[in-house]
C-alpha cells in the first residue's frame, strides 16, 4: 500500500468516524478549527491533504490527541 492510500485509509477515516460519534458536520468542524469553508470535506474524501499543524488542530476539534505511536516489532 503506497502512502498516500495508508494516510487515507488509516488516519483520514479515524477523523471521519470521531466527527459522526460527535454528530458534528463537516463545517462545523471547518468553523471550529477556523479554515476555509469546505476544507474538512476536500480533507475526508482525499482532494486535499492537511498540513501537519491543520491535523493537529482537526485532531484537538474532535477532543483527541495526535500522537505517534511506536509499531510493535514483527518477527
Amino acid at each position: 500500500m503506497d502512502l498516500e492510500n495508508k494516510f487515507c485509509e488509516q488516519l483520514i477515516s479515524q477523523y471521519r468516524k470521531r466527527r459522526y460519534k460527535l454528530k458534528l458536520s463537516q463545517p462545523q468542524v471547518d468553523q471550529i478549527i477556523g479554515i476555509a469553508d469546505g476544507l474538512t470535506a476536500k480533507w475526508e474524501i482525499g482532494y486535499r491533504k492537511p498540513t501537519l499543524f491543520n491535523a493537529f488542530a482537526w485532531a484537538e476539534s474532535l477532543d483527541c490527541d495526535l500522537i505517534l505511536k511506536p509499531r510493535k516489532k514483527q518477527k
